[in-house]
């Protein structure tokens, strides 16, 4: 390999790095962001280039919103919510109940399987195992279901 050549997959390899470390800096604010990392190797003959990109899997900090139907997951899966483009999955758990009572996400897609939230109730509670039981009006608590999360082999 050309000394040209060695010193420009150098180069490319820092490029690619420093664009994932801005990517990274830009979103270190953005809800749920999965950090990511090139790794790098050696060439045979010299040089080095970006293998691949792993994502960081491990949990991030839980943070308390205001308001809304704030939800955290501890430890791996995806809350599963439908879209016009078929159903997404995402860790951010940032929800709200819109006005037909419906848990859904700040652009409106709600949560699957659906959760329906009885009008006047005066407040709901979620237990450690994602079972969603409302408070009625009369005080009385009315089981609502459970939220599902998606696992995947590699996610």
């Amino acid at each position: 390999m050309t000394s040209f050549n060695v010193s420009f997959s150098g180069l490319t390899s820092a490029l690619t790095r420093r664009d994932l470390g801005a990517n990274n800096i830009a979103n270190a604010l953005t809800p749920a962001y999965r950090a990511r990392r090139g790794d790098q190797v050696d060439l045979r003959g010299g040089g080095a280039a970006i293998a691949g990109v792993s994502v960081d899997v491990r949990p991030g900090p839980i943070e308390i919103g205001d308001g809304g139907f704030q939800l955290a997951i501890l430890g791996d899966g995806y809350f599963r919510v439908a879209t016009p483009q078929g159903d997404r999955f995402l860790r951010a758990g940032s929800f709200h109940v819109d006005g037909q009572g419906r848990v859904v996400t700040a652009d409106g897609f709600p949560l699957e399987p659906p959760l329906q939230l009885p009008a006047g109730g005066t407040g709901f509670h979620v237990g450690a195992q994602g079972q969603v039981t409302a408070i009625g009006s009369d005080g009385t608590a009315v089981p609502l279901g459970q939220i599902q999360l998606a696992r995947f082999a590699n996610p």
